[in-house]
C-alpha cells in the first residue's frame, strides 16, 4: 500500500467512526448546538478522501454502507422538523452520491456478473439482473422493524424507472429490502424475479462465494443447465457447505448442490485439483483476497470431498 493510500484508509476508518456517533446524536434529538460544527467538520474529512482515481480500496464499501445505513436510520427516526437533520441529511444524501459512484467505478461491475433479460433462453428475465461474484458484494444492509442494522444475501436488478439498483434477497421466500412502492416492476414481473432466485438459489450463492470455483463463464452454463426447457442429465456435480446470511444472522446452510453439464467428470476433476492446487499456493503465500473470499467449509466434485482450507 502506497503512503498516500493509507492516508486516506486511515481518513476513512476516521469518517466512518465519527458518521456513527454523530447519527446517533442527532437522530436521538440531542439539542447541541456545537453538532452542527461537527457536521460541516465531518464533510470536510470526506471531501479530502472521498477521491475519484484516489480513493480505491475496499473501504469504499464500508463508508458506503455506513452512509446508506445512516440515511435508512434517518428516514425512521429523525425529527423532521429540526434544522439540524435536515442539514444532515442533505449532507448524507451529498455524501452518498459520491460514495455510490465511487463504488460502481471501483467494485459493482467488476465483482458481479449481469444477466441480461434474454441471456437464458429457458428463463427469460424481465430486466437486467447481476449478481454477485465475491461476498462483499451480495451483502447488503437494511433496517429490521425495531430499528436494528441487519444484512442479506442478495441480487441486484435496474429498476426500469429511475434507472436505480433494487435489492432481492437471495432466500426461500425473496422479499424487496426497498419499498414497494420504489420498485417500478409489475407484480408479474416481481414474480418472476422471485421465482428465478427461488429455483438458482444454490447457484446464486455459490458464485458469490466462490468465484474461483463458478467464475461468470460457470454461472451462465449452470443457468442454461438448470433452466434449459429440454431434458438433460449432469456430468457432474458441485457440492458445497457455507455460513450465509440471513435474518441479519450468519446460518450454516446445509449441503447445497450444483449441477453441471459443461464438462465431462474427468475434466472436472482435473480443473478442480489446479483450482485447489492453486488456491492453496494463494493461501500460502498470505493472499488476503482469496482468503477473504472463502466462506464455505467444503467443496465436492460428486462422491469426491476435499476439505477447503480454514
Amino acid at each position: 500500500m502506497k503512503y498516500k493510500d493509507d492516508e486516506y484508509d486511515k481518513k476513512a476508518n476516521i469518517f466512518i467512526k465519527r458518521l456513527s456517533s454523530l447519527a446517533d446524536d442527532i437522530l436521538s434529538h440531542k439539542p447541541d448546538e456545537s453538532l452542527m460544527e461537527e457536521v460541516k467538520s465531518l464533510k470536510k474529512l470526506f471531501d479530502s478522501f472521498a477521491i475519484i482515481n484516489k480513493f480505491t480500496s475496499i473501504l469504499i464499501i464500508d463508508c458506503y454502507f455506513e452512509i446508506k445505513i445512516s440515511l435508512m436510520k434517518w428516514e425512521s427516526f429523525a425529527d423532521k422538523t429540526s434544522k439540524l437533520a435536515v442539514e444532515f441529511k442533505t449532507l448524507l444524501e451529498q455524501m452518498y452520491e459520491v460514495m455510490e459512484d465511487l463504488y460502481h467505478y471501483e467494485y459493482f461491475g467488476f465483482f458481479s456478473t449481469t444477466i441480461l433479460p434474454k441471456s437464458l433462453p429457458g428463463f427469460p428475465l424481465p430486466c437486467s439482473v447481476s449478481c454477485g461474484c465475491a461476498t462483499f458484494w451480495s451483502r447488503e444492509p437494511y433496517l429490521t422493524e425495531d430499528g436494528k442494522v441487519a444484512y442479506e444475501n442478495v441480487i441486484r436488478f435496474k429498476n426500469p424507472g429511475d434507472g436505480k439498483y433494487i435489492c432481492l434477497t437471495i432466500s426461500d421466500k425473496p422479499r424487496l429490502l426497498e419499498k414497494r412502492e420504489k420498485c417500478n416492476l409489475t407484480d408479474e414481473q416481481l414474480d418472476v424475479l422471485k421465482i428465478f432466485v427461488i429455483k438458482n438459489k444454490e447457484i446464486l450463492i455459490l458464485h458469490s462465494l466462490d468465484y474461483i470455483v463458478l467464475d461468470s463463464g460457470d454461472l451462465f452454463a449452470a443457468l442454461n443447465f438448470k433452466n434449459s426447457s429440454e431434458q438433460q442429465k449432469s456430468t457432474y456435480r458441485i457440492a458445497y457447505t457455507c455460513n450465509i446470511y440471513q435474518d441479519s444472522e450468519k446460518i450454516p446452510s446445509g449441503k447445497l448442490f450444483v449441477d453441471m453439464n459443461n464438462m465431462s467428470f474427468e475434466e472436472a476433476v482435473k480443473l478442480h485439483k489446479e483450482t485447489m492446487d492453486e488456491l492453496n499456493a494463494n493461501l500460502q503465500a498470505g493472499d488476503e483476497s482469496v482468503e477473504n473470499n472463502f466462506h464455505d467449509t467444503s467443496y465436492e466434485l460428486t462422491s469426491l470431498e476435499i476439505a477447503r482450507p480454514q
